[in-house]
């Protein structure tokens, strides 16, 4: 898991891309505490992009519905 964020990290510092690592939400209920940091974190840039990783990608993607950002797997 270390090995694929480094990878997605430094991949995205090579594309000229501004990574923005955050660890995932204990929560993905709407009103927990960890949940609403990571939407506002989201809700700051303009339609961002969030690699997620095969643990996270489907309640990512389920929350991308309402939300305005994009997820992809890596």
């Amino acid at each position: 898991m270390a090995e694929d964020f480094f990878l997605s990290f430094w991949g995205c510092i090579l594309a000229g891309i501004i990574p923005v690592p955050l660890s995932s939400p204990s929560s993905f209920d709407i009103y927990s505490p960890g949940f609403q940091k990571t939407k506002n974190i989201l809700k700051t840039f303009h339609y961002p992009i969030l690699l997620a990783g095969k643990s996270n990608y489907q309640k990512y993607f389920e929350v991308s519905q309402f939300l305005p950002f994009r997820v992809i797997q890596y």
